[in-house]
């Protein structure tokens, strides 16, 4: 029977450089796990922050443009109506509305956003750019 004394004796944290390779090699495994379920939750944070945001500016977007279409209606009615009703008025006004239809749509275009989860994408840069310093 082993006595207190012969029992092995944890081993405390101490320098790196005196630690074997298969206990360094666990621990670096060990902490890119927690690193990269780390980075999950933060992933899934900022998706779906940006997934609410999104709604909330589509269902606004929305409303505007249904109710931006009804008032564009009347006032297309009414323009063409006081203009006597003729159908060449009602054709140049049609035209000229698709013409703004289309420049809004190029526009709302140009105003998507093209660099999706970039916060994430900055993290995870650095986390495996310091991994590097650290592996070397």
């Amino acid at each position: 029977m082993q006595s207190k004394a012969d029992a092995p004796k944890p081993r405390l944290e101490g320098s790196l450089d005196e630690l074997p390779i298969p206990e360094l090699l666990s621990r670096a495994l060990n902490e890119a796990k927690g690193l990269a379920g780390a980075e999950l939750e933060l992933a899934k944070k900022d998706v779906l922050s940006e997934a609410k945001g999104a709604v909330r500016a589509a269902m606004c977007f929305g409303v505007a443009a249904a109710a931006g279409a009804v008032v564009l209606s009347l006032l297309a009615v009414a323009l063409v109506l006081a203009v006597g009703g003729a159908p060449w008025v009602a054709l140049v006004l049609a035209s000229g509305f698709a013409l703004l239809a289309g420049a809004s749509g190029a526009a709302g275009y140009g105003w998507l956003p093209r660099d999706l989860l970039e916060p994430t994408r900055r993290r995870l840069t650095g986390d495996v750019d310091q991994l590097k310093r650290d592996a070397i």
